[in-house]
């Protein structure tokens, strides 16, 4: 399946998208496009106008103002949960976002089109939840606050009305005397849908008692769910092994889980106990300051801007916004340094563009809804998945696909020639993909990755011969050395 046809809208400002969004077509949001796209593509969603909101400008801070992070809605995830800034105010902020898919996906995804999203299953929109956030709205009426147990109403439903957006999400500080939060989830394998989760928020007294306490639980109902029962239950006693289960035990009586194919209800329930129990020894940990607040050290730069608008150094100028419409348009772009330019439908996938319209099948087609990994490219540097972006949204911007991987002269990369040597290659189908993703690690600074790293890395590609251990192998031994690129060459 591919997306149907839509009109395309490129808003210059916030009050331009408000406009675009309070058409009577059923118009959508397009943000990080990680659960949009995939319903396009399999036309479980079928909008008359995507309103794209990736040009819009000063939509991408984090900003710390008195004790609250202001996220803008743009951010993208891997920035959050990078953000220095984010580690000190809301360390539970880059501890849920670890959670949240795969690094190619957070490279990708947005803070604000995930908590608009509103997936029950979101780590998100618990911690937001959790904290008693809020998140700023802008719409026909004007502009508003709304309290995060105001704005979540059922599955993928929110309060917003029609026309209106989210602009930033406000995160309380938890970084102040006696405060800590923590997070824990469950999930069948890293990157996949919670089959549970928690988020809990202390604050204690010079004396150790609970002084406050707020519990959230997700993926159990059609929203995430306050607990107020169990922070009351805790009030004035210390979180010791005691109080968490008298919590642990109000937990569980205060949910009714819908259950999954993975998980029934009955066990649900119990996990709802045991994460309740891990985030609130956490959140215990912080507030007694037996957790470090320093932002743990930076293994790698952060991504290269992939969707602020900005263009690459030497490539086309970005097309000026505004409605494009749903005719075929002109896109330039700089792939693999080369200029190319062809014409594309506003619903045409960068997989299928590459592939059909610029000759690059290197760049293989699996599920079309971001879990494979497969079509993985990078974009302006940073690793995105190409089915689950517009052709159209890279006008103006850089490429880099499998074909350019190899030095000018024909020599492999150092991560070809480790799976050529390791026998990681096998029937080949995802290793693209993986090269892809491995070579934004091996363009970013700091020391090399360690084998947990790159397991997280590939957590997020299927390996269709489930020959893991050889693609390990591979990348350890290629990045311990790929970072500083070849000597006599050009690093990736």
């Amino acid at each position: 399946m591919k997306p149907a046809p839509f009109r395309y809208v490129v808003p210059a400002s916030v009050d331009e998208a408000v406009a675009a969004l309070g058409t009577g077509d059923d118009p959508r949001a397009l943000a990080g496009g990680q659960s949009l796209v995939p319903m396009l593509n399999l036309r479980l969603a079928a909008p008359g106008t995507v309103v794209d909101l990736n040009r819009l400008p000063g939509l991408d801070g984090i900003e710390e103002e008195d004790e609250v992070l202001v996220v803008g809605a743009m951010a993208r995830q891997r920035a959050l949960e990078r953000s220095s800034v984010a580690a000190r105010r809301c360390p539970v902020l880059p501890e849920c976002l670890a959670h949240v898919g795969h690094t190619v996906t957070r490279n990708r995804g947005t803070v604000g089109g995930s908590v608009a999203h509103a997936d029950p299953a979101g780590e998100l929109p618990l911690v937001l939840l959790a904290l008693d956030g809020e998140v700023e709205v802008a719409g026909p009426g004007g502009r508003r606050l709304v309290r995060a147990r105001d704005l979540f109403t059922g599955f993928l439903t929110t309060s917003l009305e029609p026309g209106e957006m989210v602009t930033a999400c406000r995160f309380p500080a938890t970084d102040g005397p006696g405060v800590g939060a923590g997070f824990a989830e469950l999930a069948m394998r890293s990157g996949d849908f919670a089959l549970a989760s928690a988020c809990a928020v202390v604050r204690l007294g010079e004396g150790g008692q609970v002084d406050g306490a707020r519990v959230a639980v997700g993926a159990v109902a059609d929203r995430p769910l306050l607990l107020p029962g169990v922070g009351h239950l805790l009030a004035g006693r210390k979180l010791d092994d005691e109080a968490v289960g008298a919590a642990v035990r109000a937990a569980r009586e205060s949910v009714d889980p819908v259950g999954s194919l993975q998980a029934p209800p009955a066990y649900q329930r119990h996990v709802v106990g045991v994460l309740v129990a891990r985030a609130l020894r956490r959140a215990g940990e912080r507030a007694l300051g037996t957790v470090g607040r320093q932002p743990p050290p930076v293994r790698r730069s952060a991504p290269c801007p992939v969707a602020s608008g900005q263009t690459a150094p030497g490539s086309a100028k970005s097309p000026a916004p505004g409605e494009v419409g749903s005719a075929p348009r002109r896109v330039v772009v700089e792939v693999n340094g080369r200029r190319r330019v062809a014409a594309a439908e506003p619903r045409r996938l960068l997989s299928d563009f590459l592939r059909h319209d610029l000759g690059l099948r290197g760049t293989h087609v699996g599920c079309e809804h971001g879990v494979c990994g497969a079509c993985t490219v990078r974009l302006n540097g940073a690793a995105v998945r190409s089915c689950l972006m517009l052709a159209v949204q890279v006008d103006g911007a850089r490429v880099d696909t499998v074909e350019g991987l190899a030095e000018p002269d024909g020599r492999l990369h150092p991560l070809q020639e480790a799976l050529h040597r390791h026998h990681g290659l096998q029937c080949g189908f995802c290793t693209p993909g993986i090269l892809m993703s491995a070579a934004e690690l091996a363009s970013a600074g700091g020391p090399p990755p360690d084998e947990r790293e790159i397991r997280s890395l590939l957590a997020g590609h299927l390996c269709r011969c489930t020959g893991y251990h050889a693609i390990v192998d591979a990348l350890v031994e290629a990045l311990g050395t790929a970072s500083a690129g070849r000597p006599g060459g050009q690093g990736p």
